[in-house]
């Protein structure tokens, strides 16, 4: 009895979790959709800040009501700012002979002939969009004694919201190149928006170039499948492959040609050649020698003949020699006193860097020490790709390009290295055409947490001058002592 009663209020509390899960479902659904009617005089003016809500637009009369023809207000829908409105729907407007009443919708406030979308007559199957936020709507009703029945159904519309601008929530994935490919080659695949659409390369016939293997970024368009929705760009990564170097060994193309030893149709067997000059493939060709056979013979056994003049060849007997007697231990020397070894002078310090190492302060003691910056004590892969973006591209990390940086190195696709690259050969920071002063500042803000000392900082700035490219640069600023370090500050590899 009890175990019955207790299966009896378990399927009760079951069946009313049921219910309750249906109604909040049904009652949040419901709430996403508004209703706004079109007053019988006067104009009404709603604003709309949800952009996720649907509005239902009915005359003054309501749902699955006909309209009095007699109406002639209006209605101003204002939807969530960078939204523009999707109409979809039906409007039946009463028309007898002469007398017929219209229905419209216009962009703006008001109802003017220039901004019209629609002017409906009868009955009418909606699908417009409109230009801006703000759509006008507004019965026109001609009042004549033949049409006052309300007979006609009036509008029965759906509005929804969609954003003017597209937003990329998630960077796509570019795949790998080879040196020399084109970007059209490497496919982009994942990446998500706000709205349906694809991503493409904004320049797709061009051909990277390598640095040395690195992440490169080029720009990416999403265009929206509503052509309405303005597209958006981003910067995308690329890993391009080094050049294959092929060793010149002074031959021209014309050298490594193939030879080909096939018998094209021009050339062409002489006249005066019979088939009995053709000699068939399995036939040996005659030198102008006898046939010589040979036939097999029995074996001949071999015998060594002496000649009889030969001397008589004496056997000695053998000697065994005596063993030998042992000699009596030779007494090493005492070891000579070796020389004292030549001190070697230093080699001389080169005045331009091939290679950072941290580059080392003035010797004066009176020289200020490199100054460290304030952001240098920050700490993980996030405070890492923020200063890169701080650093190199003068600006903050929007949130979608810090998680995809983030990702590379805590997965290990990308080392610290390879991402500052990525930064470096970015299309962003080219256009900010830093001088080689500013350049070299960068280098050390970004590599060493610091700002320059004097003399590391004229000796960069003195290499630029002698021809030596800022890739180089770089490389040496990647190569050194201090860069491994503050890599390890951040806990990610150099």
């Amino acid at each position: 009895m009890k175990k019955s009663l207790v299966k009896k209020l378990m399927g009760a509390a079951l069946a009313a979790t049921l219910i309750f899960s249906v109604f909040t479902t049904a009652l949040s659904a419901a709430s996403l959709e508004r209703i706004a009617l079109i007053p019988s005089s006067g104009k009404r003016e709603e604003y709309h800040g949800n952009p996720d809500a649907v509005v239902r637009v009915y005359d003054n009369e309501g749902p699955g009501k006909n309209y009095n023809p007699k109406n002639s207000g209006s209605l101003i829908i204002h939807a969530p700012d960078g939204y523009f409105m999707h109409i979809t729907g039906t409007v039946t407007t009463r028309s007898q002979g002469y007398y017929e009443d219209s229905f419209y919708i216009c962009d703006g406030t008001e109802l003017a002939f220039n901004n019209q979308i629609g002017k409906y007559n009868g009955r009418n199957y909606i699908d417009v969009y409109t230009s801006g936020s703000v759509v006008f709507f507004t019965i026109i009703a001609n009042i004549h004694l033949s049409n006052r029945d309300k007979t006609a159904d009036g509008p029965d519309l759906t509005i929804t919201f969609i954003p003017m601008q597209s937003d990329v929530v998630e960077f796509p994935v570019a795949s790998d190149l080879a040196y020399g490919q084109r970007l059209r080659e490497s496919t982009l695949t994942g990446g998500s928006a706000n709205v349906p659409g694809r991503f493409s390369w904004a320049e797709p016939d061009t051909v990277p170039a390598p640095t040395d293997g690195a992440l490169m970024c080029y720009p990416v368009v999403f265009t929206p499948n509503n052509s309405r929705i303005q597209p958006v760009r981003l910067n995308v990564s690329v890993f391009v492959g080094p050049e294959d170097i092929v060793p010149d060994y002074g031959m021209s193309e014309e050298d490594l040609a193939p030879i080909d030893y096939d018998i094209g149709p021009d050339d062409v067997v002489p006249d005066d050649v019979t088939p009995d000059d053709v000699v068939p493939e399995d036939v040996a060709p005659d030198f102008g020698m006898p046939d010589i056979s040979f036939e097999p013979e029995e074996e001949i056994p071999f015998i060594f003949m002496i000649p009889e003049d030969a001397p008589e060849v004496i056997e000695e007997p053998v000697v065994e020699a005596e063993p030998a007697v042992e000699t009596e231990p030779v007494v090493e020397t005492e070891p000579a006193v070796e020389a004292e070894p030549v001190v070697e002078t230093a080699p001389a310090v080169p005045s331009t860097p091939a290679a950072v190492t941290s580059a080392p302060a003035p010797v004066s003691a009176s020289a200020p020490a490199p100054v460290v910056l304030a952001d240098a004590g920050r700490s993980g892969v996030e405070g890492f790709v923020d200063r890169l973006y701080m650093h190199t591209l003068n600006r903050s990390a929007d949130a979608a390009g810090r998680e995809y940086w983030v990702d590379l190195l805590n997965t290990g696709k990308s080392t610290g290295t390879q991402v500052a690259n990525g930064f470096f050969n970015s299309v962003e920071f080219a256009s900010r055409n830093l001088n080689d002063e500013q350049f070299v500042n960068t280098l050390y803000k970004v590599f060493f947490d610091r700002l320059p000392d004097q003399s590391g900082f004229e000796n960069w700035i003195s290499a630029l001058d002698n021809g030596m490219t800022r890739s180089e640069v770089i490389s040496g600023f990647t190569r050194s002592s201090e860069w491994n370090n503050t890599c390890e500050g951040y806990g990610i590899n150099a």
